[in-house]
């Protein structure tokens, strides 16, 4: 089934896949919309919006210039570079701190900049992906590997032969000195958390919304959650607009003539992509004969949903409906908090200089 990280404790953990706050974030997703003029018929790969042209919306410019997004995509990669020279450094102080402590501590690097650098073979949002991926339940759950959970033992650790050869006593003292003490709750105090937690607030300090701002950003945040749920196609409901409501209409009717009814949103896709993955498993609950071929068969139902759901996006022109409404949205918040906006910009500007 999915990730549901609410159904885990909550604890530090190495921040290894995150650039960190000193290095502003690639322009893109809801902040940015194409070009009002840019082609968002895709092009031969099948994708449904263009990825040459891109302009923020209304709102997305004193994004820009509030949260220091980057828009280009060769100052990311170069950006992404000095994070990982910055996280090598904390590793460095994590190693300090830790022989401080009477423990040996071994900075464990990952550079992340490549990652930046890549291109994926198949455009994401095209129907190619979803011909290949589906939704990513049966290729996120292939038989012989972890029930699509993060393989943690794979990631390099240079000191995991030094923790093998410790006591259970000293490996919970060092998990101790390095993680620091469990923390349940929503609150998480770094300096409970161990030489790793100290060293990534030193490193990667927290940016609060100044007080006279607290107000708008919560505002802010609505409008960031609708739009972000229209990028994962729901949350319409939430969004007093007909052409939203008729737009799922008409993708619902047009998925029910593809053999799927009784959908609303991505949601109720979830739910039934659920419901089917769950009946394969409890028909092989004890008993494996015929999983693999099961498995396949659930493989193929699922990658021609994910297809169907593709065309029927692109034959009610999702894509220009969703940034219609994304950018009239933007337009309304900026008009009602323009002179705000233009405070909190010169501010988060004057602080970063």
């Amino acid at each position: 089934m999915m990730f549901d990280a609410t159904r885990h404790r909550l604890r530090w953990r190495r921040p290894v896949v995150v650039i960190g706050l000193a290095v502003p974030l690639l322009a893109g997703c809801s902040a940015n919309e194409p070009m009002p003029d840019a082609d968002t018929t895709g092009g031969n790969d099948g994708s449904s919006a263009a990825i040459s042209q891109w302009a923020p919306g209304p709102l997305g410019e004193f994004e820009f210039r509030i949260f220091g997004i980057v828009r280009d995509p060769g100052r990311v990669v170069e950006l992404a570079e000095a994070g990982d020279r910055q996280r090598r450094e904390m590793e460095e102080a994590i190693s300090v701190c830790m022989a401080a402590q009477g423990f040996e501590y071994e900075p464990v690097f990952t550079d992340l900049a490549p990652i930046f650098a890549q291109v994926p073979e198949i455009p994401l949002d095209s129907r190619a992906y979803a011909a290949t991926y589906g939704f990513g339940m049966a290729s996120g759950n292939e038989p012989g590997r972890p029930d699509n959970q993060p393989d943690y033992e794979a990631w390099p650790d240079p000191n995991r032969e030094r923790l093998a050869a410790m006591s259970p006593a000293q490996q919970a003292a060092w998990d101790l000195a390095l993680w620091g003490e469990e923390q349940l709750g929503d609150y998480w105090d770094p300096q409970l958390a161990g030489c790793a937690g100290r060293a990534n607030v030193e490193f990667f300090p927290p940016q609060e919304v100044a007080s006279q701002f607290a107000g708008l950003n919560d505002e802010l945040n609505i409008v960031r959650n609708w739009i972000s749920n229209l990028e994962l196609f729901h949350g319409w409901q939430d969004i007093n607009n007909p052409r939203l409501s008729e737009t799922f209409m008409a993708w619902s009717s047009c998925m029910a003539n593809a053999g799927y009814p009784g959908l609303v949103d991505m949601i109720s896709v979830w739910q039934l992509i659920d419901d089917e993955w769950a009946a394969l498993q409890n028909r092989h609950t004890g008993n494996r004969d015929g999983y693999l071929a099961d498995f396949e068969e659930f493989r193929q139902w699922e990658l021609a949903f994910a297809v169907a759901h593709w065309d029927c996006q692109q034959e009610v022109n999702w894509p220009q409906v969703r940034r219609e409404v994304v950018l009239d949205l933007q337009q309304q918040f900026v008009d009602q908090h323009r002179d705000e906006l233009e405070g909190w910009a010169q501010y988060m500007e004057e602080q970063r200089n």
